[in-house]
């Protein structure tokens, strides 16, 4: 089951090393997690089409490419999460 939730983050932390964060850290509402690999960023599907409350709502969805987001966490490049993972606290 894939589920697509719009949350909103807050100040995320990146991180790239799986940990258990059962509270968020200090100073951060969410925990982003960087992953090696995400769909091509210059490819997004408009999900007005199948959503119409949905307006202006886009995703990627192009074939799967190295991260750009990696060089800003990572110096050698490195992450042990294979995609994108998001730990949202606050669900009200």
């Amino acid at each position: 089951m894939l589920l697509l939730c719009e949350v909103a983050l807050g100040e995320s932390k990146w991180v790239v090393k799986a940990k258990d964060f059962l509270k968020p850290p200090e100073y951060f509402s969410s925990v982003k997690g960087i992953g090696l690999t995400c769909p091509d960023p210059t490819k997004k599907t408009d999900f007005t089409e199948y959503l119409p409350e949905a307006t202006g709502l886009t995703l990627s969805s192009g074939d799967l490419v190295a991260n750009p987001e990696l060089p800003e966490v990572s110096e050698n490049g490195e992450s042990e999460l294979w995609f994108n993972e998001f730990i949202v606290y606050n669900e009200s």
